[in-house]
């Protein structure tokens, strides 16, 4: 069955690179996202993500929500939080090879 799906997909005109393929079959894949490598459902996760990114200026924060941002700040603002880079945060939580 994978050697079947592998070959529709790579025989699909258009595509001329892996995350092309990749993007292909997450936006096929339909609901059953459990057949998805982690890295793709890290990949489907950012589409989504950015689908939201222009409609977030026009929600506005809740006062509950307000008030962590606040907190956060000021956290950060006195040096009690750590920070990791995206490079950092990729090594973590994308497979390597």
């Amino acid at each position: 069955m994978r050697d079947r799906r592998k070959a529709e997909i790579t025989d699909c005109a258009g595509f001329d690179n892996g995350l092309d393929l990749r993007y292909y079959r997450l936006m096929t894949i339909g609901p059953d996202i459990s057949r998805l490598t982690p890295a793709e459902r890290i990949l489907l996760v950012q589409e989504l993500w950015d689908s939201l990114a222009p409609s977030q200026e026009s929600q506005p924060l809740t006062p509950a929500q307000q008030q962590e941002m606040e907190r956060r700040l000021a956290a950060a603002d006195r040096g009690e939080i750590t920070y990791s880079s995206w490079g950092e945060v990729k090594r973590r939580v994308l497979p390597t090879g």
